[in-house]
């Protein structure tokens, strides 16, 4: 049995039905997923606005407020545990000042504070188990509406062009698609090592997250997936005594991951090859091109939070008129960070990693060693992913793992729930 992720009783009544339908409905919008009345227009996301998503945080904010109201200490001490991704969102809210869509700056600091107090009610009512639970959970409903939308809509289910092949379900593109059925492989790992034991029910849902993966032709998520599957794995055979089978799995997976890193920075034919993809990482490299210069106009402080891919903005316009189509971002996480925030916000974003690092490798020598590992993993991932993917602003599943993930660290309601002899 795991000494550092069991499951110990709840730190708090289980919520109402009112208050976790909200939270259902939260963590759908907040994994990028839409029900959608007619095919999804990528161009859309460029307006700076949705009537729906803008409703969705309203009500979070709400519901996260009145959780503050009611319980000023237990926010303030949590929020004083985050600071390093509070002083990243507040570097976020301050470019409303230089920002050159001041206004989207501050509604996309409004929704990025919104959220921050959701993710310490989760944490406060739900605990890391439950809360991952639940995270888990509403991956598979996105799977399960994905599938139906595929069977009955194929039109919304499938995505377009060279990718019509791939089901996107409700989702925008089957990208977003993939990097949340990664991020439900990364919850699965989690209370895997939670357990201290593989069951059948968590290969069952392994296997499911791994199938949708190929199904959504998302290569780089489901080389990750297998990557955290097989690093969980490792783990479980070593605290059964399992030495050999764990050194093989973990070698596999540290050879997995150093290929990753090195394709994602330089890349060779061969490899392009085998994950169907091109040497131009399906033109991501022409984005970055444009997207280097751009940087190179305000390197300090970037162009403003959530302020560079709109419509109306000569920057952005200009590399769609060079790539000759509307990309909705970077496809770089590291490259988006620079854009928005420049290098100051880079380094603040370094410092957040690094120190989640250093808890992590700490929490190894202790009870929450588990955690300490699932968070390695998670930051490994996370890494890795930014290669090729622009999701660390956007406030996706990667910053809700990484912040409960981070609060198990360092909070005490962590070490309460997470510590049992074993």
């Amino acid at each position: 049995m795991s000494t550092a992720l069991a499951a110990a009783p709840p730190l708090a009544a289980a919520p109402g039905r009112l208050v976790l339908a909200v939270m259902v409905v939260a963590l759908f919008n907040y994994l990028g997923a839409r029900i959608s009345l007619a095919p999804p227009d990528p161009a859309a996301i460029l307006s700076g606005s949705n009537p729906v998503n803008t409703a969705i945080q309203a009500a979070v904010l709400l519901l996260g407020l009145g959780f503050a109201l009611r319980h000023p200490a237990r926010v303030a001490r949590l929020a004083l545990a985050a600071w390093p991704f509070l002083l990243l969102f507040a570097l976020a809210g301050a470019s409303i000042l230089w920002s050159q869509a001041p206004g989207q700056s501050l509604r996309r600091s409004v929704a990025v504070a919104a959220q921050m107090l959701f993710l310490f009610l989760l944490f406060s009512e739900l605990g890391l188990h439950r809360a991952m639970r639940l995270f888990l959970g509403v991956v598979l409903l996105t799977v399960a509406l994905g599938l139906l939308e595929a069977l009955l809509r194929p039109a919304i289910g499938f995505d377009e062009g060279f990718y019509s092949n791939a089901i996107r379900g409700v989702f925008l593109q089957k990208n977003g698609f993939g990097t949340a059925l990664l991020h439900g492989m990364l919850a699965l790992g989690f209370l895997m090592l939670a357990a201290g034991r593989v069951t059948g029910r968590h290969m069952a849902i392994a296997l499911l997250l791994l199938v949708m993966l190929v199904l959504a032709r998302s290569s780089t998520a489901l080389v990750l997936a297998l990557l955290v599957l097989g690093l969980t794995l490792a783990w479980l055979a070593a605290r059964a005594g399992g030495a050999w089978l764990a050194l093989l799995l973990l070698g596999v997976g540290g050879f997995t991951a150093a290929a990753l890193g090195f394709a994602g920075a330089f890349g060779t034919e061969g490899f392009f090859d085998l994950l169907g993809k091109e040497e131009t990482l399906t033109g991501r490299t022409d984005i970055w091109a444009s997207v280097d210069r751009a940087i190179a106009q305000r390197p300090l402080l970037g162009h403003g939070f959530a302020a560079f891919w709109l419509q109306g903005l000569t920057p952005a316009e200009l590399i769609w008129l060079d790539l000759q189509w509307p990309a909705p971002d970077s496809h770089s996480g590291w490259r988006e960070v620079v854009l928005q925030l420049g290098w100051v916000g880079f380094a603040v974003l370094a410092v957040t990693a690094a120190l989640t690092l250093a808890v992590a490798l700490w929490r190894l020598a202790g009870k929450r060693r588990a955690l300490g590992y699932w968070v390695l993993m998670l930051l490994l991932v996370g890494a890795i992913h930014a290669n090729t993917e622009a999701a660390l602003l956007r406030g996706d599943g990667l910053l809700i793992l990484w912040v409960l993930g981070w609060l198990g660290l360092v909070a005490p309601e962590g070490a309460r729930e997470l510590a049992r002899p074993g």
